[in-house]
């Protein structure tokens, strides 16, 4: 193992890979496995985020995933469950997750790979339909006017309930 510290080493081959003046790597989707599977871990350490599918996409690879919990992370990552996740901007807490997964002292690595794995797995197309059904059901009551079952008329500016 190199004597060099793992940012130093992270900064060299950052700074000899052909990507280096990019942050997007195109590549033929059926390679992306490949390419995970070859990887010790994920590091996602975004400040914003819409829909993180690469988090998926390690954890049904059985990588170890690490991210900041901005938008739409902490509904696939639960802390030191199926992943770990560090504070934006937390560089100390994210070289420290880096160092756990990297080198762990427990079954801690191997058993969030398992749990990440199978909480990939049941997250599919119709589990994630299923769900947002639900929740459009349970709030579907809310958005009547008390007493009266009639719907709520809502402005841009003002919730403004209709009566009958």
């Amino acid at each position: 193992m190199s004597s060099l510290r793992y940012e130093d080493r992270a900064t060299s081959t950052a700074k000899e890979s052909p990507w280096s003046s990019t942050h997007r790597i195109d590549a033929p989707h059926e390679k992306i496995p490949l390419w995970l599977g070859a990887a010790d871990c994920l590091v996602l350490p975004s400040l914003s985020e819409e829909m993180p599918t690469i988090l998926l996409e390690a954890m049904i690879c059985r990588v170890p995933v690490i991210a900041t919990p901005v938008v739409g992370v902490p509904e696939i990552i639960e802390h030191r469950q199926a992943g770990m996740l560090v504070p934006a901007r937390g560089s100390v807490a994210l070289a420290n997750a880096i160092e756990d997964i990297l080198n762990p002292t427990t079954d801690f690595v191997s058993d969030v790979v398992y749990r990440a794995e199978n909480a990939a797995k049941n997250m599919t197309w119709e589990t994630t339909a299923r769900q947002m059904i639900g929740q459009y059901q349970d709030a579907w009551p809310r958005t009547l006017a008390p007493n009266t079952g009639a719907p709520c008329e809502v402005s841009a500016h003002e919730p403004q309930r209709r009566t009958a």
